[in-house]
């Protein structure tokens, strides 16, 4: 991989303007599995489920969210040694919501004064602590090595109507 890491620079949510579309198509939002996991021979690794942070109608929409991959382990499926090292072994831990970051979004939608705070999200993944901060009106700049990261929080933020700008 040579093209480094990626920002983006997010305003805040209020009000939203023309959405940012994603510079690249994304798959159909898929429901959450449920019931015992079948292998992942044959599902669409790219597939995408919408993860619900917190239900809160002082929320944009009543919820913040953000997409992540419906299974992300269907991304290792079938890569064999030579493959999973010319990626640089690079698991797919974007593609997630750690359950610190869960903790941290909560945290920043029960706390006020961000309106306006320039706040910058390293690492972000799917950027669930950004998109809450962003959602209370925070300037936020986001960062991620992987650049499969950048079109889930792209299409994360079109859904919540906070704006995206590089």
């Amino acid at each position: 991989y040579s093209g480094g890491p990626r920002l983006l620079h997010v305003k805040p949510a209020v009000p939203p303007e023309q959405p940012v579309p994603p510079e690249q198509p994304l798959p159909p939002e898929q429901p959450e599995p449920r019931g015992p996991q079948v292998p992942a021979v044959g599902r669409d690794a790219h597939a995408l489920a919408w993860h619900v942070i917190e239900a809160d109608p002082e929320i944009v929409g009543g919820e913040l969210g953000v997409y992540v991959l419906a299974d992300p382990d269907a991304l290792l499926e079938g890569m064999d040694d030579d493959s999973f090292r010319a990626s640089d072994e690079r698991m797919p831990y974007y593609a997630l919501v750690w359950p610190t970051g869960e903790a941290l979004a909560k945290a920043v939608l029960r706390t006020s004064g961000w309106a306006g705070q320039r706040v910058l999200d390293l690492g972000c993944g799917v950027a669930p602590e950004g998109l809450a901060a962003a959602s209370r009106g925070a300037r936020l700049t986001c960062l991620d090595w992987a650049p499969e990261a950048e079109p889930l929080v792209r299409k994360s933020a079109v859904r919540l109507g906070v704006r995206l700008e590089r």
